[in-house]
Protein backbone atom coordinates (compact mmCIF):
# COMPACT_ATOMS: atom_id res chain seq x y z
CA UNK A 1 0.00 0.00 0.00
CA UNK A 2 2.76 2.31 0.88
CA UNK A 3 4.40 1.76 -2.88
CA UNK A 4 1.36 2.51 -4.19
CA UNK A 5 0.47 5.43 -2.53
CA UNK A 6 4.03 6.66 -3.26
CA UNK A 7 3.25 6.10 -6.87
CA UNK A 8 0.34 8.05 -7.03
CA UNK A 9 2.01 10.70 -5.43
CA UNK A 10 4.23 10.77 -8.39
CA UNK A 11 2.24 10.48 -10.86
CA UNK A 12 0.56 13.23 -9.69
CA UNK A 13 3.30 15.40 -9.30
CA UNK A 14 4.72 14.74 -12.73
CA UNK A 15 0.84 14.77 -14.03
CA UNK A 16 1.53 11.67 -15.42
CA UNK A 17 -2.10 10.76 -17.63
CA UNK A 18 -1.10 7.33 -18.38
CA UNK A 19 -0.03 6.00 -15.45
CA UNK A 20 -2.40 8.08 -13.18
CA UNK A 21 -5.82 5.96 -14.07
CA UNK A 22 -4.31 3.03 -13.44
CA UNK A 23 -2.47 3.19 -10.20
CA UNK A 24 -6.14 4.76 -9.22
CA UNK A 25 -8.06 1.65 -10.39
CA UNK A 26 -5.77 -0.32 -8.54
CA UNK A 27 -6.56 1.64 -5.51
CA UNK A 28 -10.45 1.66 -6.36
CA UNK A 29 -10.17 -2.42 -6.72
CA UNK A 30 -7.99 -3.04 -3.10
CA UNK A 31 -11.04 -0.91 -1.32
CA UNK A 32 -13.35 -2.75 -2.48
CA UNK A 33 -11.48 -6.01 -1.72
CA UNK A 34 -10.57 -5.17 1.64
CA UNK A 35 -14.47 -3.57 2.32
CA UNK A 36 -16.19 -6.46 4.59
CA UNK A 37 -18.88 -8.84 2.84
CA UNK A 38 -22.40 -7.78 3.57
CA UNK A 39 -22.97 -10.40 5.48
CA UNK A 40 -20.55 -9.92 8.25
CA UNK A 41 -22.36 -6.19 9.00
CA UNK A 42 -25.85 -8.93 8.66
CA UNK A 43 -23.69 -11.30 11.26
CA UNK A 44 -22.94 -8.03 13.86
CA UNK A 45 -26.82 -6.50 13.87
CA UNK A 46 -28.29 -10.25 14.72
CA UNK A 47 -25.59 -10.56 17.22
CA UNK A 48 -26.35 -7.33 19.08
CA UNK A 49 -29.98 -8.60 19.34
CA UNK A 50 -31.50 -8.08 22.74
CA UNK A 51 -33.09 -11.62 23.14
CA UNK A 52 -35.33 -14.25 21.18
CA UNK A 53 -37.95 -11.72 19.78
CA UNK A 54 -35.65 -9.37 18.45
CA UNK A 55 -33.90 -12.07 17.05
CA UNK A 56 -36.98 -13.84 15.18
CA UNK A 57 -38.25 -9.67 14.15
CA UNK A 58 -34.95 -9.10 12.40
CA UNK A 59 -34.65 -12.43 10.79
CA UNK A 60 -37.95 -11.71 9.17
CA UNK A 61 -37.26 -8.18 8.29
CA UNK A 62 -33.59 -9.38 6.39
CA UNK A 63 -35.56 -12.75 5.01
CA UNK A 64 -33.89 -12.55 1.33
CA UNK A 65 -30.60 -12.47 3.25
CA UNK A 66 -30.83 -15.33 5.09
CA UNK A 67 -28.97 -17.91 2.93
CA UNK A 68 -27.32 -21.06 3.20
CA UNK A 69 -24.12 -19.09 2.68
CA UNK A 70 -24.87 -16.92 5.87
CA UNK A 71 -25.59 -20.27 7.95
CA UNK A 72 -22.48 -21.62 7.07
CA UNK A 73 -20.75 -18.41 7.34
CA UNK A 74 -21.93 -18.82 11.13
CA UNK A 75 -21.27 -22.07 11.24
CA UNK A 76 -17.30 -21.38 10.44
CA UNK A 77 -17.27 -18.31 12.78
CA UNK A 78 -18.83 -20.17 15.78
CA UNK A 79 -16.09 -23.27 15.34
CA UNK A 80 -13.20 -21.46 15.12
CA UNK A 81 -14.61 -19.41 18.14
CA UNK A 82 -14.74 -22.68 19.95
CA UNK A 83 -11.69 -23.79 18.80
CA UNK A 84 -10.04 -20.65 20.06
CA UNK A 85 -11.48 -20.50 23.23
CA UNK A 86 -10.52 -24.05 24.19
CA UNK A 87 -12.81 -26.27 26.03
CA UNK A 88 -13.94 -24.10 28.98
CA UNK A 89 -14.57 -20.70 27.72
CA UNK A 90 -14.96 -17.68 30.31
CA UNK A 91 -16.41 -14.65 29.88
CA UNK A 92 -16.40 -12.61 27.22
CA UNK A 93 -15.64 -15.49 25.28
CA UNK A 94 -18.00 -17.99 26.82
CA UNK A 95 -20.71 -15.46 26.48
CA UNK A 96 -19.76 -15.05 22.34
CA UNK A 97 -19.90 -18.43 21.95
CA UNK A 98 -23.07 -18.72 23.51
CA UNK A 99 -24.92 -15.39 21.48
CA UNK A 100 -22.88 -17.53 17.99
CA UNK A 101 -25.00 -21.01 19.03
CA UNK A 102 -28.08 -19.48 19.62
CA UNK A 103 -27.97 -16.83 16.60
CA UNK A 104 -27.11 -20.42 14.56
CA UNK A 105 -29.51 -22.47 16.00
CA UNK A 106 -31.99 -19.58 15.26
CA UNK A 107 -30.91 -19.05 11.37
CA UNK A 108 -31.40 -22.79 10.69
CA UNK A 109 -34.61 -22.88 12.06
CA UNK A 110 -36.19 -19.96 10.06
CA UNK A 111 -34.17 -21.58 6.95
CA UNK A 112 -36.00 -24.87 7.45
CA UNK A 113 -39.52 -22.59 8.29
CA UNK A 114 -38.76 -20.10 5.39
CA UNK A 115 -38.42 -23.33 2.50
CA UNK A 116 -41.52 -25.33 4.20
CA UNK A 117 -43.14 -22.41 2.59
Amino acid sequence: MQALNQALQEANQKNDAVRMPKLQQIVAVLQQASTPPPELALLEELLDSQDEAALTKMLEEHAAEITPELSSMIGNILARSEDQAGANPQGEDAQTIEKLHALYKAVLKFSMRKSML
